[in-house]
């Protein structure tokens, strides 16, 4: 669930009276539609300051993106990623996952793909011999 949007907007993203209210209470509570999350003014400060995709550009290193295959909250996810600078990128794209791969419903089948995705890059990446770009 990358954040790939640069930070001078993606702070809005609940919307500018999120924000100042944030800056008012140090927190504020917003409604994300399967729950409510409190957010501290620190979270949108940290965000506001982040600049991901200027960042990435001189990753060289293998880089593993995965992305759920219905998040609408970052469908650009799969073109952006590819800014990165690298020579080594796997795109895995877990079929009918949300934002959050369903992490909170019963069937955890899209969580579990995630990390042990994850897992098995680890491990073929931090493999003896294997390569390492600099």
């Amino acid at each position: 669930s990358t954040w790939v949007e640069d930070g001078s907007t993606a702070y809005l993203i609940w919307g500018p009276g999120a924000y100042q209210e944030a800056q008012q209470n140090g927190h504020v509570v917003v409604d994300l539609g399967f729950r409510t999350w409190d957010f501290s003014l620190a979270w949108f400060d940290t965000i506001r300051a982040s600049h991901p995709l200027q960042d990435i550009a001189a990753y060289h290193g293998p880089l593993l993106g995965i992305d759920g295959s219905e998040d609408e909250l970052w469908p650009q996810t799969k073109d952006e990623l590819y800014a990165a600078g690298s020579y080594d990128e796997t795109l895995h794209v877990v079929p009918g996952a949300d934002h959050i791969y369903h992490v909170l419903d019963a069937d955890q089948t899209q969580a579990e793909d995630v990390l042990n995705t994850t897992a098995s890059w680890f491990s073929q990446k931090l493999a003896p011999g294997a390569h390492h770009g600099h």
